[in-house]
């Protein structure tokens, strides 16, 4: 795999290697093929966006509606997690990716990266996560 790093300026400061999305350049974003791109190449932090299903499910998408990735006009705040599983929203390998929950990505990664995570679009003010965004021992 190649190394995820560019010339920098020579500086006595040390650099993080961060996945923006994942590997976004190299895999559809924020899927599980980009976070496991972005770690295999070196990345010590991903960086995701999660938001919550109208029925509580923690997931990976950074947009407000599905129009960029899936061409539907869909508020992604205003569906259910069975509605939003199916989504289609990207392609690798010949393979159809769809959204990812949190949990699956805690379980991909296993502690091996850094997962700062931001909370989007219109879930910031009904996402009460704090006992279920910490991975379980």
């Amino acid at each position: 795999m190649t190394p995820l790093t560019q010339p920098l300026l020579s500086t006595a400061l040390p650099c993080w290697v961060i996945g923006h999305r994942g590997a976004a350049a190299r895999c559809p974003e924020n899927t599980l093929p980009a976070f496991l791109t972005a770690r295999d190449a070196g990345a010590c932090m991903i960086e995701l966006d999660v938001q919550q299903s109208t029925d509580g499910e923690l997931f990976i998408f950074h947009d407000d509606t599905l129009e960029r990735l899936c061409r539907e006009e869909a508020q992604v705040a205003s569906l259910t997690w069975e509605a939003l599983s199916t989504k289609v929203i990207g392609h690798w390998h010949g393979q159809a990716l769809k959204i990812p929950r949190l949990a699956e990505v805690f379980d991909a990664l296993q502690r091996s990266v850094f997962l700062p995570r931001e909370f989007t679009a219109g879930t910031r003010a009904r996402c009460d996560s704090s006992a279920r965004v910490a991975p379980q021992p």
